[in-house]
């Protein structure tokens, strides 16, 4: 197993296997074997000849006079040595050792594994065989010739063996690190090779330490969670307390030429996502991807029209010459100042709806910059997409949304865009929100909106939970809303429907309608136990807020940018576990705060004295397309909005945060939050910076 072992570690050197393998880890120039006196005696001379023809150092330890290990006694002896042997091969060399578990007792393949845990290791590695009885009579020959393992298997024999990295490396116990001086005058210099003398004194003080090390632990931890305003991942708590001091001080969205690196850390971060409407998911390539669904249709309308063909064909010259101004003229500015995009709808309203809309964005197919650059203007800077207000940030909305999201083709196409954001962001959860009877101007009635989203969830479950919240507009007629409660309210006995729909929600201009004035409208929602969230507070005075919450008994709310304003009713907020859907990017661009990164903007945001305050925030999207953004991007941004940042915990605090306050079953959270966790402590061990 020695020469097995080094074929693992040192390939290029001793290229055993049928694969050659990258030398992970790093490779070793040197072999410390312990073994037993009878082990000892009958190979330990011929491993000494093949580790020279190699060039490579070896040496063999055994406890003295141990020919097996046949007691309790025995395996403590072996133990003490193989634990005073990782330690002088980390105080010797000056880092820690490479680890095999490949031969030996069981024992001391425990003893080896839990010494690396504690004192440290670069790697624990193992080689698995698959031999059969002919392999194992070609592998005796093979062991008899001289030059055996001084040059490749031969390939009967290299399939049958695997080599297996158990761990790529730890850094080993900081209670054991802290009492190295100590451990050092226990092991005394190293022992030469051969025989060693029994002892148990080393074992012995390792385990004393440990144990005392638990007691600090646990207080450590204790006084950890006494100071903290709200929780964390509970495995956070089990972490080295260096590393948990490293997550609470270190800092995310503070020095701009880290951005990228916090931005890759943030991705890999699994996520939930409580505040995404589907009528802004996408950015101008993907509106046109939708678009592209009906690119038949299209063309059929262009041939049955010609007053619509020789329009797209004047679009098209313009945009082939980058002529913005001439687009930007066809299609006029309204009194706000901005392009009115829903005039598609009736310049060419022979058409069926969305062709027109989508005809209009397929003249765009090859120049998507150009359609980004009509959209947004001047806001494509970030630097003044910051306080227009909500119509104008809704506006931005006018190309997809309700306008694109009227046919099955267009609808299936930006549910697939969705997925596929799910996957790049490692979003795990997600609660879409959307008005289906407002896709229902063209060939798409409620029910078959509903079919198609139900449809999308289970392509999406292998990645993403998929969710679903309706949504009634303040601005739209009383009807309209009171039809979309009677919608969810019909389908909520099919089951299909009840596992995915968990909410409702009140959205829109703040000043249109106040909470108050829908309480009746939603009592049926609120008498069948359905979960609400209120958009609220976003840029209006907090009383909207305090409706929300005690009009409609809101279990979450929308932004609650103003809550801050009213302390009395924030206390309320923590004490119910109220949850706050923050979702920075739109926070900005719509209210204005500033931008630490950017360097522009007065008010200060509030997510930093929430959290201090211990409210369970959420971050979100809201529309990314319309925003620019995506998830990972929210939580760099939130950090950039925020006063010297966000550390490493605060942004794992949110990432629970989410899980918490989604509104899907009890044992559905349950399990997401389990394998959050689970990711974020693989994360954290993966990562050295940090977890340095």
């Amino acid at each position: 197993m020695v020469p097995e072992t080094y074929g693992c570690t040192n390939p290029e050197a001793l290229p055993l296997y049928s694969q050659v393998l990258a030398p992970w880890p790093p490779a070793v120039n040197a072999i410390w074997v312990v073994t037993t006196a009878t082990a000892a005696s009958r190979h330990g001379a011929r491993l000494q000849h093949w580790a020279g023809e190699l060039g490579v150092f070896l040496s063999l330890w055994w406890p003295d006079g141990m020919d097996d290990i046949d007691s309790p006694e025995d395996a403590r002896h072996m133990a003490d040595l193989i634990y005073r042997l990782v330690f002088h091969a980390r105080q010797q060399r000056g880092q820690a050792p490479v680890l095999s578990l490949a031969g030996g007792r069981k024992t001391m393949s425990a003893d080896l594994q839990r010494a690396g845990q504690l004192i440290g290791h670069r790697g624990l590695i193992h080689v698995l065989d698959r031999l059969d009885a002919a392999t194992r009579e070609a592998l005796a020959a093979y062991e008899r010739r001289d030059d055996a393992f001084t040059r490749p298997l031969p390939e009967n024999l290299a399939e049958a063996f695997q080599p297996v990295l158990l761990s790529p490396g730890e850094v080993g116990s900081e209670a054991l690190e802290t009492e190295g001086d100590r451990l050092a005058e226990i092991a005394g210099p190293p022992p030469p090779p051969g025989a060693v003398p029994r002892d148990t004194r080393f074992i012995d003080a390792i385990e004393d330490i440990q144990r005392r090390a638990q007691s600090l632990l646990a207080n450590y931890r204790l006084q950890l969670s006494e100071r903290e305003p709200a929780g964390n991942f509970r495995a956070l708590y089990a972490l080295p307390a260096r590393t948990v001091e490293h997550l609470r001080a270190s800092r995310v969205g503070t020095d701009p030429a880290r951005r990228d690196a916090e931005l890759d850390w943030l991705r890999r971060l699994p996520k939930a996502e409580l505040h995404c409407h589907l009528g802004g998911i996408l950015n101008p390539a993907e509106m046109i991807e939708v678009a592209r669904a009906e690119a038949e249709r299209v063309w059929q309308a262009r041939r049955k029209h010609p007053p619509l063909n020789a329009d797209l064909q004047r679009l098209e010259t313009w945009i082939r010459y980058d002529d913005l101004a001439a687009l930007q003229r066809w299609l006029g500015h309204g009194k706000k100042g901005w392009p009115e995009f829903k005039k598609l709808r009736h310049r060419w309203s022979m058409l069926p709806e969305p062709l027109g809309v989508c005809a209009f964005l397929l003249a765009f197919e090859d120049r998507p910059e150009q359609l980004d650059a009509l959209i947004f203007g001047e806001l494509a800077d970030p630097r003044r997409f910051h306080g227009i207000g909500i119509e104008r940030y809704e506006a931005l909305g006018d190309l997809q949304g309700s306008g694109l999201l009227q046919s099955v083709a267009t609808l299936d196409t930006a549910l697939n865009c969705l997925a596929r954001q799910c996957r790049e962001q490692n979003i795990a959860y997600l609660e879409l929100r959307c008005s289906p009877l407002n896709m229902t101007r063209g060939e798409l009635d409620g029910a078959t909106v509903i079919d198609r989203l139900l449809r999308a969830a289970e392509t999406m479950a292998g990645h993403t939970d998929l969710r679903l919240i309706f949504i009634a507009s303040r601005h739209g007629d009383r009807e309209k809303i009171e039809a979309h409660i009677e919608l969810a309210l019909n389908r909520i006995e099919q089951e299909a429907f009840r596992q995915r729909f968990v909410g409702f929600d009140l959205a829109g201009a703040e000043h249109v309608r106040a909470p108050a004035e829908l309480r009746e409208d939603f009592r049926p929602l609120r008498e069948r136990v359905i979960h609400l969230t209120i958009h609220a507070g976003e840029g209006e005075d907090p009383q909207n807020i305090w409706q929300a919450a005690y009009e409609l008994n809101a279990d979450r709310i929308g932004h609650g940018l103003t809550l801050c304003q009213c302390p009395e009713l924030l206390d309320r907020f923590r004490d119910r576990d109220i949850a706050l859907e923050m979702c920075p990017s739109s926070n900005d661009q719509i209210v204005g705060y500033r931008d630490h990164l950017l360097g522009r903007g007065e008010n200060a945001y509030p997510l930093a004295d929430y959290l201090a305050a211990g409210l369970r925030v959420t971050i979100n999207t809201d529309d990314p397309g319309m925003s620019r953004t995506d998830l990972t991007r929210e939580y760099h941004k939130a950090a950039a909005l925020t006063r010297d940042g966000l550390t490493y915990w605060q942004i794992l605090q949110l990432v629970r945060n989410g899980f918490r306050a989604a509104f899907c079953d009890h044992q559905s959270r349950r399990v997401h939050l389990l394998a959050a966790e689970k990711a974020v402590a693989y994360l954290l061990t993966q990562d050295p910076e940090v977890k340095a």
